[in-house]
């Protein structure tokens, strides 16, 4: 999934780039598919507890002013 901010920027959610990033070399002109799909490494994984746990009030409100263009754009909420 994509948003096209204009006819010649799409912006990519990350959570997706695994998916999409096939399409993002074709365009870019750096790479031609030969099957559709490339699959890429996860170096250096972590675990980690739900986002919103790090996450107080005063916190999610602060951060939901620094990124209300994009949560808005994609979607986001603290919800999900």
């Amino acid at each position: 999934m994509h948003v096209k901010v204009t006819d010649d920027i799409k912006v990519y959610k990350l959570e997706h780039l695994h998916e999409q990033w096939g399409t993002i070399l074709t365009c870019c002109g750096v790479w031609k598919p030969l099957h559709g799909f490339v699959k890429l490494k996860h170096d250096n994984k972590s675990a980690h507890d739900d986002y919103k746990s790090y996450y107080d009030i005063e916190t999610r409100a602060r951060v939901a002013g620094f990124v209300r263009e994009d949560a808005e754009r994609f979607g986001y909420t603290f919800d999900n």
